[in-house]
């Protein structure tokens, strides 16, 4: 998240007024919160995740949990990385959107 915050500071210095899908940009920053409220929901609800801070697959299993709250702790993170792809695709198309227009017009 902070490399995409980052980003969004670089990408109008290199000329390019605006990001190419502003509204793609939105969409990638109204996804974090959800997740972070899905991963911080998780703790309070139940007992928590107790699956270690790795995630080990072998502990959650249907023996060790029977509450739905890890599939919070799962999704949390895909879902900030499905926020981090949508910020990558901006980034890159704008950058060879800037550069298609700079070798256009010269």
């Amino acid at each position: 998240m902070a490399n995409v915050g980052f980003g969004n500071f670089l990408i109008p210095l290199l000329g390019s007024p605006d990001i190419t899908y502003p509204r793609l940009n939105n969409i990638r920053f109204w996804l974090l919160p959800p997740s972070l409220i899905f991963f911080i929901l998780r703790n309070f609800i139940y007992s928590g995740t107790e699956a270690g801070w790795i995630l080990y697959l072998l502990l959650i299993s249907n023996i060790f949990h029977r509450d739905p709250w890890i599939d919070l702790t799962i999704i949390s993170p895909h879902i900030v990385e499905i926020s981090s792809i949508m910020g990558v695709i901006n980034f890159i198309s704008t950058i060879l959107n800037k550069i298609y227009i700079k070798t256009l017009y010269q």
